[in-house]
């Protein structure tokens, strides 16, 4: 009972604290019914009212989350991506937002380890620095070498910041419905929905195996690509509230004079960061959702380094789509493909004014895309997309957005490295890689077996269904209500489906044997054995083509 009172308590008290610093900043609309004399006003807003109009309510707003801690710097940080959602001058100083917490003891730092390994520093580590190298609203940063000799760094979770966190979201999510409930009721984007998907992703940034998971995944992603290093997890050091990984050593991007007096190729590096990036978002799916120049090293010129894996986008295969829809569409300029995609992925409310949206649409393509490569800002053009959907209430993933702000970044750190650099290069280049991943023998042969995996047994079992269909009718146990004329043709078309389906069962077969024989075809000793195996995946292959064009031509 002491705990739920207390707790209670300590949330009525972060309620006072965040309602005063609102209102203290000028968001008090909400309240302006209450008499300035009345008790709760005295009570709840002890902070004074800035009374400077100069600052923008944009600038208000970042200043009321940054003294507000953690929580709402983060939270103003993934506002910060919403262009489509809310207007630009407050998502310009969102995008300003900085951590701005004191460091903790190295005391606490090694009585987490403690509690979360079992053992302490000087236990587990041949040499640890005391001092962190990085200490930000989440947790803190440090050097160390393993008894082993690799050199790794330990970040360790701030203390007390899981249970803060999960206040302060507790709070937002009833602020929220408040919101939608009193100023929202009629918004296509609902507060609270916004809220959720933030809490979401924040519990995901304060579990350190999800990082772990991701750096990972990154890892398995680039394990057979030249040009990226992503470092290595130790698991056995690694829980929710530590992690450690290998030490990427290297110079950041952004030491553009450090680059130089290497002598390294600043265009090469320029080429392999923007390819790597293009490579994750349309080839592999997930992408780094935060690589400002101090999470990108470079190891030498032909190789970059990626680190923290904390906030990372995924791209299900419908955004995938969509993406490289928009990519292939915009470089060839075609105003009305653009607009299938946005349709397609539903994005587009019912009462979208069609001709205005192109009208609007083809302003930005021909802007940007007419403009010689070296003038073009592609953060501006991103803006100049977003701005658009907010005018005309596109509801755009929220993957996107976070796509969008990362790409605003990578582009950032490119023209630093090469400011003629040209994004028309690598757009080529990689729908080429979009194209030949899709046509390639493997991908092909992957996709062959997983659908007849997943319908083998459907298909096998479709033949006989028909024929005990066929056989209850001639038993007059199926009555259909036919002409007689088409009765003969009837029956010709369902022999045709079923002669077809077995034909395709055998054929489909004949390729998945044969494809999983080649996958394999390192481990086949016998070169009888393989010219079997590619004979028949390229007969089957043939005879099913030209069935299917033998149907094709038929139907005609």
């Amino acid at each position: 009972m002491t705990s739920i009172f207390k707790r209670k308590h300590n949330n009525l008290s972060r309620y006072r604290e965040i309602l005063s610093v609102f209102y203290k900043y000028g968001f008090d609309s909400y309240i302006s019914g209450v008499s300035e004399k009345n008790i709760f006003r005295r009570l709840v807003f002890k902070s004074k009212k800035l009374d400077d109009e100069s600052i923008s309510r944009g600038e208000r707003l970042k200043q009321a989350f940054e003294e507000l801690g953690p929580t709402f710097v983060k939270l103003g940080q993934i506002l910060s991506t919403r262009y489509d959602m809310l207007p630009r001058d407050i998502v310009d100083s969102l995008s300003g937002l900085q951590d701005s917490v004191a460091e903790f003891s190295l005391e606490e730092a090694e009585g987490i380890f403690r509690s979360e390994i079992g053992s302490g520093f000087g236990e587990s580590f041949s040499e640890f620095c005391p001092e962190p190298i990085a200490a930000a609203s989440i947790g803190q940063v440090y050097r160390a070498k393993l008894f082993s000799g690799e050199k790794v760094v330990v970040k360790i979770q701030r203390p007390n910041i899981e249970k803060m966190i999960k206040t302060d979201i507790e709070i937002i999510s009833k602020m929220a419905k408040l919101v939608d409930e009193s100023l929202n009721k009629s918004g296509m984007f609902k507060a609270s929905e916004i809220v959720k998907e933030f809490g979401y992703y924040l519990s995901r940034e304060i579990d350190y195996t999800y990082e772990a998971q991701n750096a990972l995944k990154f890892a398995n992603n680039f394990k057979n690509r030249r040009g990226v290093k992503i470092p290595k997890i130790y698991w056995e050091y690694t829980t929710s509230k530590v992690l450690v990984m290998e030490e990427i050593e290297g110079v950041k991007i952004s030491e553009v004079e450090k680059l130089q007096e290497k002598s390294w190729n600043l265009r090469k590096i320029a080429k392999n960061l923007a390819d790597s990036f293009m490579t994750q978002v349309f080839i592999d799916g997930i992408f780094h959702g935060d690589p400002h120049p101090g999470n990108i090293m470079a190891i030498d010129e032909n190789t970059i380094g990626y680190i923290d894996f904390g906030i990372t986008g995924f791209m299900d295969s419908n955004t995938k789509r969509f993406m490289i829809s928009m990519l292939k569409s915009s470089q060839d300029k075609n105003v009305d493909d653009v607009m299938e995609s946005l349709m397609d992925i539903g994005s587009a409310p019912e009462d979208v004014n069609e001709e205005e949206l192109k009208k609007d649409i083809y302003f930005i393509m021909s802007h940007y895309f007419d403009m010689p490569m070296e003038r073009i800002n592609v953060g501006d053009a991103i803006k100049e997309v977003f701005n658009t959907a907010y005018s005309h209430k596109l509801k755009l993933p929220a993957q996107l957005s976070l796509l969008m702000k990362s790409t605003m970044t990578i582009e950032g750190c490119v023209r630093k490295l090469q400011p003629d650099f040209s994004l028309e290069e690598i757009s080529k280049q990689t729908i080429g890689k979009i194209y030949k991943e899709k046509i390639s023998a493997r991908k092909f042969t992957s996709d062959v077996g997983k659908f007849i995996y997943e319908n083998y047994e459907t298909a096998v079992k479709m033949p006989k269904r028909i024929n005990k269909i066929l056989e209850n009718a001639e038993k007059n146990k199926i009555k259909l209500n036919l002409k007689h004329e088409d009765g003969e043709r009837f029956v010709a078309n369902m022999k045709e489906i079923s002669s077809g389906l077995v034909f395709g069962v055998i054929t489909g077969s004949l390729i998945l044997a044969s494809s999983l024989m080649l996958l394999n075809v390192s481990e086949i000793h016998s070169k009888l054995v393989k010219y079997a195996a590619t004979f028949t995946f390229a007969g089957s292959v043939l005879v099913g083509n030209l069935y299917m064009w033998r149907y094709v031509i038929k139907k005609r």
